[in-house]
């Protein structure tokens, strides 16, 4: 798919989880449904980036984690949001996230998608439990 054909990509998103392990940095499974200007879905692998802000318009991001390849089967694709850049651990204490999306270069999709604030909750969880480990067995 040429660049200019990317820019009507749409996306329709859902978060599925999110997975604290001990010792790990927590993660989130995000699943997204790609298709182009017709509404058909699409079938290849695309470079995306994902960015977390404050705002749902302007801002600075917060976080910002790319991949190079991320395959698209019958329109719907998978990443593990955090396994490649951690998460700050103060990301959760904000009162409102919103995530960006771009897909193959192209500029980012609009209107940015608002995190829930469970999701947030859970991040904030384990920050507070972070700045305190005395006594546990933190070594992977």
């Amino acid at each position: 798919m040429n660049r200019s054909a990317a820019t009507y990509l749409i996306v329709l998103s859902l978060l599925i989880g999110v997975g604290p392990a001990s010792g790990q940095n927590a993660t989130l499974s995000y699943q997204g449904q790609l298709a182009n200007a017709a509404r058909q879905a699409v079938n290849a692998s695309y470079p995306m980036t994902f960015k977390f802000y404050i705002a749902s318009d302007g801002a600075e991001s917060l976080w910002t984690e790319s991949y190079e390849s991320v395959d698209v089967i019958d329109g719907v694709f998978t990443v593990e949001l955090g396994s490649n850049t951690p998460f700050p651990l103060d990301l959760g204490r904000h009162d409102a996230l919103y995530m960006g999306v771009s897909v193959n270069g192209s500029p980012e999709m609009q209107p940015r998608m608002k995190v829930s604030s469970g999701l947030r909750a859970q991040w904030a969880r384990t920050a507070d439990h972070a700045t305190d480990v005395r006594g546990e067995d933190i070594h992977p």
